[in-house]
């Protein structure tokens, strides 16, 4: 929903900023002073649009409100450090965690020690998108069987597929 709003503002932006260029491509002859403040006017207009776009797209499209809409568990990490970048309230709580206290976790604190060598080994040969069933460790130490997806992603802030999301499809709890 977010990305939909600020596309729509994106596209309305570019097709203000074409129908200036044209107007401005239109002319033939000296400006007058007239046409100059016209221009002037549409131009601060548009750095204005621009302005609210940039605000407006930066606070939709963190990875934290991305993450947060997801209706089920899910969190991002990050592929090189392998350290929770975002993650939301159902993860969270399926996990024992609050007020975000997930986010100071790595991929390692999520699983058991003796899980960890083969996690570690299917990271460096995973696909990009894919399903796994794995365990992972609760905060009080209890173990889920948890089934999920996965897929990497691309996030300005990132070099490219350094982020992948993780999105719990089932639980079981074992033991």
């Amino acid at each position: 929903m977010a990305h939909e709003r600020s596309s729509e503002r994106l596209h309305g932006f570019l097709q203000r900023l074409e129908a200036l260029e044209a107007k401005i491509a239109s002319f033939t002859r000296s400006w007058t002073k007239v046409e100059k403040d016209e221009i002037g006017r549409e131009l601060r207009a548009l750095h204005n649009s621009l302005a609210d776009y940039e605000t407006v797209l930066s606070r939709e499209l963190t990875l934290e409100s991305f993450v947060r809409d997801i209706p089920v568990p899910a969190y991002v990490f990050h592929w090189g450090n392998r350290k929770l970048i975002a993650s939301n309230d159902h993860f969270e709580e399926l996990l024992g965690y609050q007020g975000g206290e997930a986010k100071q976790l790595s991929l390692e604190d999520l699983r058991p020690p003796e899980d960890v060598p083969l996690m570690l080994e299917g990271l460096s040969t995973t696909s990009t998108d894919g399903e796994l069933e794995r365990r992972y460790r609760r905060k009080d130490g209890k173990l889920l069987r948890v089934r999920l997806k996965y897929s990497r992603m691309s996030h300005s802030l990132l070099p490219p597929s350094h982020a992948c999301l993780v999105v719990v499809t089932e639980t079981e709890a074992l033991g």
